[in-house]
């Protein structure tokens, strides 16, 4: 497994904690605190989504937001490092950005390589389907998503959340002077 897979859970939890560090050395830019937020709100909603659909190692998911992508709960990280970066209020935070790919591009080749030996043709045509990161508008029988909240808490994304929810606290914290 490459570097970054293995790490990506710190890495993820990292950028956030350098962006809060930043926000509270450089007072933030209150008015972006809400819309990262929101934006941040976004990112995290499509991660539980996709938890709550989602049956790692048992069966390819192909239906809810892994219609859209074939990687939702990374798409969502994303989207949720963008917030973070909104909430700092930290211009210079775009440039972190592109660690992002750094880190998700060999943790998804990895994936991809797993799920290829696993599944076989199967997962072949799904990669041919449906892209890799960018979202793009499935067939309509595919968005019965199959959500189950029971999954949800076997996917452990209620971590992610309660992170998320404690990083917004610490934007909002720093965006008030601390």
């Amino acid at each position: 497994m490459p570097w970054p897979a293995r790490h990506r859970t710190a890495l993820t939890v990292a950028l956030p904690g350098v962006l809060v560090a930043a926000a509270f050395l450089h007072p933030a830019q209150f008015h972006l605190l809400w819309p990262g937020a929101a934006v941040a709100l976004l990112g995290q909603s499509l991660r539980l989504w996709a938890a709550g659909c989602l049956h790692k190692d048992s069966e390819i998911t192909t239906r809810g937001p892994f219609a859209f992508t074939r990687n939702p709960l990374y798409l969502g990280s994303f989207v949720i490092g963008l917030g973070h970066c909104l909430m700092s209020g930290l211009l210079w935070s775009a440039v972190l950005l592109p660690l992002f790919w750094a880190v998700y591009h060999p943790t998804i080749r990895h994936e991809e390589g797993f799920l290829r030996r696993k599944f076989g043709e199967a997962y072949d045509a799904y990669c041919h389907q449906t892209p890799r990161l960018f979202p793009r508008v499935p067939p309509r029988e595919l968005l019965r998503t199959g959500f189950s909240w029971s999954q949800l808490r076997r996917n452990r994304e209620y971590e992610a959340l309660i992170a998320n929810a404690v990083a917004a606290l610490l934007f909002a914290l720093a965006a008030r002077g601390g």
